[in-house]
């Protein structure tokens, strides 16, 4: 039997609600928190040196004028409802933040920004989207990469960070902490989807990496 090279591990204990601020620093908090609990919790019921925790969230932001709202995941139907009425015809940012953590060294993170701009939609077309089911646990309530794809009209960034883990960012923190990386992974091809604004030359390497 081969071993599986990676494993899905649930954070636990970690309090989303109590995390405030930016959409940028809240989820780069919680992906610091998130990795190093995991890997505590891993370490205490078998210690292994060569351990490589990866944690991730993702938030979307809408900038209004009184200030930045921040959306997470849809309590119902009807929150859903109201995000993507909020979202609609206007532009937003998907803010992911990446940790990693490993045995016996300090802890890493960076964050990734994607601009996201939804066309404008119809009540009818709000309410279709919602009976396929998509926006429950999701970020915004939507998911680009299913139906929601239609809803978008355009990006600025990369497409896998609003999917949910931005490829270029991970495989960059994972190769630091020790990881092998193919090299197909620098270029996840974000800049070539049919999505991507054709003013944006170079997607994945946006400014905005912070330990």
């Amino acid at each position: 039997m081969v071993t599986p090279r990676f494993r899905v591990v649930p954070p636990s204990g970690v309090d989303e609600s109590a995390v405030q601020g930016c959409a940028r620093d809240v989820v780069c908090r919680l992906a610091l928190e998130k990795a190093v609990e995991v890997l505590a919790r891993l370490e205490r019921e078998a210690p292994s040196a060569g351990r490589i925790v990866l944690g991730a969230d993702t938030l979307v932001a809408v900038p209004l004028s009184e200030g930045e709202r921040i959306l997470g995941k849809p309590a119902d139907r009807d929150d859903a409802r109201t995000m993507l009425r909020l979202l609609a015809g206007r532009s937003h940012d998907v803010w992911t933040g990446v940790a990693v953590a490993t045995p016996g060294a300090p802890p890493r993170a960076a964050v990734e920004r994607t601009e996201v701009i939804f066309r404008s939609l119809s009540e009818l077309e709000i309410e279709h989207y919602l009976d396929t089911g998509e926006p429950e646990g999701k970020a915004g309530a939507y998911g680009i990469q299913g139906a929601a794809g239609a809803l978008v009209a355009k990006i600025r960034g990369c497409y896998y960070n609003v999917v949910g883990l931005p490829l270029v960012l991970t495989a960059r923190l994972l190769a630091d902490a020790g990881a092998h990386i193919a090299p197909s992974v620098h270029d996840c091809g974000c800049d070539r989807h049919a999505l991507q604004d054709e003013l944006l030359t170079r997607a994945c390497l946006l400014p905005g990496a912070t330990p």
